[in-house]
């Protein structure tokens, strides 16, 4: 389930890149298009005023990529937690858990794994 998660996270960040792309494309096409109107059919040897174009192109607009919290799977919680309770913190490991609301991981929310691990990375790094 872990490795669908992550296939699901990378389609989707091609998706978003392939919007992008779009958005990108279709501001050089409408420029490229109100420019090649501007140009003579024939060359002509009298010299042409420049002449600003009659569409104005709105800027492309930068998305920065947000970061996403990335989402733990309860194996892995446990295995992080079974961890540090086996290097002799079983009583932090409990203070963890009991903080997030709960008496075993079982019964902790899902969305509260990210904050559990950094919780335990601080102890692992103790």
């Amino acid at each position: 389930m872990d490795k669908m998660q992550e296939i699901s996270a990378v389609i989707e960040g091609i998706a978003e890149c392939g919007n992008g792309l779009l958005k990108i494309s279709e501001t050089l096409r409408r420029y490229f298009n109100v420019n090649a109107e501007d140009e003579p059919k024939k060359k002509s040897p009298a010299k042409k005023k420049a002449e600003p174009p009659k569409e104005e192109i709105p800027p492309v607009e930068e998305q920065a990529p947000t970061p996403k919290e990335p989402e733990y799977t309860k194996e892995y919680v446990r295995k992080l937690l079974a961890d540090i309770a086996n290097n002799g913190q079983r009583e932090k490991v409990k203070e963890i858990i009991n903080k997030h609301g709960a008496n075993s991981l079982s019964a902790v929310d899902p969305g509260e794994y990210a904050a559990i691990v950094a919780e335990a990375e601080v102890l692992l790094n103790a």
